[in-house]
């Protein structure tokens, strides 16, 4: 299962929900499989792939890292306005 998430020049990767996100579903898929979470160095994107004998497995386990890193952006990317800045 191959995943890819743009970014906004922002780094995923160091926070540290999405590296334990990471590390548990490693630590779930044990030695049946592998996974590779890189940021892409000529877009800006972030590249998920895990493979494993089945395929269930390998989307849930890509689907969770991939709505751990699409969460965090999308926290990152809330903005807050003043009421007196709104045109109403």
């Amino acid at each position: 299962k191959n995943i890819t998430i743009p970014i906004n020049g922002e780094d995923p990767l160091s926070d540290t929900n999405v590296q334990n996100v990471i590390k548990e579903q490693e630590n779930a898929l044990g030695s049946s499989g592998r996974i590779i979470v890189r940021k892409s160095g000529t877009e800006p994107i972030v590249r998920i792939m895990v493979e494993c004998l089945e395929v269930e497995l390998a989307n849930k386990t890509a689907n969770q890292i991939s709505d751990s890193i699409k969460s965090l952006i999308n926290k990152n990317s809330v903005s807050f306005y003043r009421i007196s800045d709104c045109i109403c």
